[in-house]
């Protein structure tokens, strides 16, 4: 039997070469982990079970079914004949907005392609990527969901770090609502005059080298990210971690 440690590097090496094995960690950690999906917080069984039921079809695990208690029934009460009875909702859900239907109605492929016409770095970035993880076959419509949604979680997880990085430097903070007085938090980065923030020459060049190793290796985005998460409450900033913690991880790492 493995031990935890070696089950832990086992699910991170996975979702680093497998985004469908990826997706599904995601689907279950949301689904039934209270959506923490660092392996490192997980019980050793709660690891071991995942992997057993992990079929490599793209598919998260489900939990074991319970069959619900047998009630009897009751014949629905009479109504006057040519009344038509009022639509009711279930108790505690809200109605579906339209556009959260046509959201819905409208495949993956879809999204993808739109993004191809209106972004020649999102076409750029889904042809790299279906030549790293998809065979090279750039057609959306031949990729199934699961392929898909890796691939625009993780154009998020860039732009997401990317983002933050900007508002970091620029010392930038989103207005509070309800404020009448201008600010430029809605202009795309370009658009943006940014103020770089004043920082130790020292704490800039541990920051530099923390984010060049994220750019240039995989395998060290994911062991930055660890680290967050384990030790910095999931700030993923370089920027907002003292000098400490900078020379702890790249010790650590390197």
């Amino acid at each position: 039997m493995n031990g935890k440690a070696e089950l832990v590097d086992q699910i991170k090496s996975m979702q680093r070469t497998d985004p469908g094995f990826k997706q599904a960690w995601w689907e279950y950690c949301d689904q039934f982990l209270g959506g923490s999906k660092d392996p490192n917080r997980h019980e050793q069984d709660v690891l071991e079970e995942f992997l057993a039921n992990y079929s490599g079809d793209y598919a998260a695990p489900q939990a074991p079914a319970r069959t619900a208690p047998v009630r009897a029934q009751r014949a629905p009460p009479a109504r006057p004949t040519g009344v038509r009875p009022a639509a009711r909702l279930p108790v505690g859900r809200a109605p579906i907005p339209p556009a959260a239907m046509a959201m819905a109605s409208v495949g993956l492929a879809d999204v993808v392609k739109t993004g191809q016409r209106l972004s020649p770095s999102w076409k750029t970035a889904w042809q790299s990527y279906c030549g790293l993880y998809g065979n090279s076959v750039n057609d959306p419509s031949r990729h199934d969901d699961a392929f898909t949604r890796g691939f625009i979680d993780y154009v998020g997880e860039l732009a997401e770090q990317a983002l933050a990085d900007i508002a970091a430097e620029a010392k930038i903070r989103e207005p509070v609502v309800g404020s009448k007085r201008s600010s430029s938090w809605g202009e795309p980065p370009a658009k943006r005059q940014a103020t770089p923030a004043l920082m130790a020459p020292e704490k800039q060049a541990l920051v530099d080298k923390v984010k060049a190793l994220q750019r240039s290796n995989p395998d060290a985005k994911q062991a930055w990210w660890d680290f967050c998460d384990q030790e910095a409450k999931g700030v993923k900033d370089p920027s907002r971690h003292e000098v400490d913690s900078l020379e702890t991880f790249l010790l650590t790492y390197e």
